[in-house]
């Protein structure tokens, strides 16, 4: 299982009404902009802020070190990519949850199992973003996979 190093930043606090108000991008996507992040936070450290101020600045901006894991599917030909910020909690995992949308989905997905998930996701593409967002309990479909 390949681990490769990857940094991202994620700006949550831009999405309005389910997308990014810049650019226009679904508020599940994660933009890389490492390096504008970096330099946002190194410049910050040049600033006469206070220092509560500063901590705000830092946890807006979000950047993140983590580690992207392949996990290989049995019996496909699929490989899925998870991004991480602690690679070391991994070891016990014996499950994915990927969303409906996700392009895996329909390949992973077994011949027995097909008529449940895509029930499920027809479901969850009735759902307005709003209802997604929505506090409720956790459903699913097994892909068989």
């Amino acid at each position: 299982m390949p681990v490769v190093p990857v940094t991202t930043t994620e700006c949550t606090s831009l999405v309005e009404e389910g997308a990014c108000s810049v650019g226009g991008l679904s508020a599940g996507m994660t933009v890389t902009v490492t390096a504008y992040a970096d330099r946002l936070l190194d410049d910050l450290e040049q600033l006469d802020w206070p220092e509560g101020i500063k901590a705000m600045q830092r946890n807006w901006i979000g950047r993140s070190e983590g580690a992207e894991i392949a996990f290989a599917i049995a019996g496909s030909n699929e490989v899925l990519n998870v991004y991480t910020t602690r690679p070391e909690t991994i070891w016990g995992a014996t499950f994915i949850a990927l969303s409906p949308e996700h392009p895996s989905v329909s390949a992973i997905t077994t011949p027995g199992q097909r008529d449940a998930v895509r029930a499920f996701a027809n479901r969850a593409a009735s759902l307005s973003v709003i209802e997604k967002s929505q506090e409720r309990a956790k459903t699913g479909a097994f892909t068989g996979a």
